[in-house]
Formats: C-alpha cells, sequence, structure tokens
C-alpha cells in the first residue's frame, strides 16, 4: 500500500504543504500518463471477451474515485463523469481540498499500477490490446516521477511503499 508521507523537520528551507496549481498539473499529469497501468481495475473490456481490454473505461474510474477519493474535481462528459483538474480559480478557492485529492490520488496510483503490454493491435476495435502483467516495476518508475517533482517544487512529501 503506498502512502504520502510528509517531513517537515528534514529540511526547513523547504516549502510547506500548500501545493501550488502549476505542481497540482504536472501531478495530477504524471497521474494521467499511468491511466493505462491501473486499466485493470476499471477495464474497458472487449464486448466479446471479458478477459481483454483495451484501457481504462474513465466512467467506471471516475465513479470510483468519486467514492473513495471526493476530494477530486470531476467535470461531465457524455452520460457520465470524468476525473479532471479544476480550473486555476476553483483551485484557488479550495486548495487544500484539491490539494488533498491529488495526494490521495497519487497514493491510489501508487498501490495499484501495474506493469503492462499494449503490443498486440486489435484490428476489429482499433485500438491496442493491453494485457496485465504479474509485475509491477513501473510503479517504481512512478514513484521517481513523482517524489521528483515533490523534491524540486521543495515540498515536503514523499510517496512511499
Amino acid at each position: 500500500m503506498s502512502k504520502i508521507k510528509q517531513d517537515n523537520a528534514r529540511n526547513k528551507n523547504r516549502r510547506g504543504p500548500a501545493i501550488p496549481y502549476d505542481i497540482y498539473c504536472l501531478l495530477f499529469d504524471v497521474c494521467e500518463q499511468y491511466l493505462d497501468n491501473i486499466a485493470w481495475k476499471f477495464p474497458d473490456q472487449s464486448p466479446f471477451n471479458k478477459e481483454r481490454y483495451f484501457g481504462l473505461d474513465h466512467f467506471q474510474f471516475a465513479m470510483a474515485m468519486k467514492s473513495q477519493i471526493p476530494n477530486l474535481y470531476f467535470i461531465s462528459e457524455g452520460e457520465g463523469e470524468k476525473v479532471a483538474k479544476p480550473p486555476k480559480k476553483i483551485y484557488n478557492g479550495n486548495q487544500k481540498l484539491y490539494q488533498s485529492g491529488v495526494l490521495d490520488l497519487i497514493a491510489f496510483f501508487g498501490s495499484n499500477v501495474k506493469d503492462i503490454d499494449a503490443s498486440v493491435y486489435d484490428d476489429y476495435f482499433k485500438k491496442n490490446r493491453i494485457t496485465t502483467l504479474t509485475t509491477s516495476n513501473i510503479a517504481r518508475t512512478f514513484r521517481g516521477e513523482i517524489n521528483e517533482i515533490f523534491k524540486n517544487a521543495g515540498l515536503d512529501y514523499e510517496l512511499v511503499f
């Protein structure tokens, strides 16, 4: 289980818990890059074979996040909702709320990203079929990218396993 650790005592020159909007966006964008790596939890499945999937079902994901991490920002899309970055004005008005949401989202991804193989192209559906592998090496890569953003921004947060 991944979690976000805050260590204010580590370095007195580092920025406290407030996450500026631009850093929030960077952190959110990193999570979005790994959507296929959590698709095993919310699969966009083939109607012909439930063992095959083509990526993340964004509506399933949004519904789950709404109950697990209600401090995220959601937008209406089609007949459902989607997790999204809040506009800057909305973020600034509710910074602590959305900040806790993105930290929980990062911990969720850290605990659930898995290695995938997306090399098989499905001619019928015109998209790559995703196979979840039994390894989670990608979790270390995700953790490194997130922790680098925290470090470069001078934030006293760390994603740990």
